[in-house]
């Protein structure tokens, strides 16, 4: 993440060429940005196939309102994994 808390599609990127061909699962620092809607849009256009989160809580559970917000508005263009908690 930048300083600011959002995905540093940058240094993302960089991950992304060292891992090719190997598929990038971004992991729950992905809890602490502040818009997770603008950072799965960082993600989707790094080509980061899926990520981990709890929703922005402490559990996947109490997540679940979040996680399933986010599965709707990626529409199929990553994958969240549920975790944590």
């Amino acid at each position: 993440l930048t300083p600011n808390g959002e995905i540093d599609t940058e240094k993302t990127l960089r991950i992304m060429e060292w891992c090719n061909p190997l598929p990038l699962v971004f992991h729950r620092a992905f809890d602490c940005t502040p818009d997770a809607f603008k950072a799965l849009d960082d993600l989707i256009a790094c080509g980061v196939i899926r990520v981990l989160t709890s929703g922005h809580q402490a559990s996947a559970l109490e997540g679940l309102p979040e996680i399933n917000a986010l599965h709707n508005y990626a529409n199929g263009k990553i994958e969240l994994l549920p975790g944590g908690g």
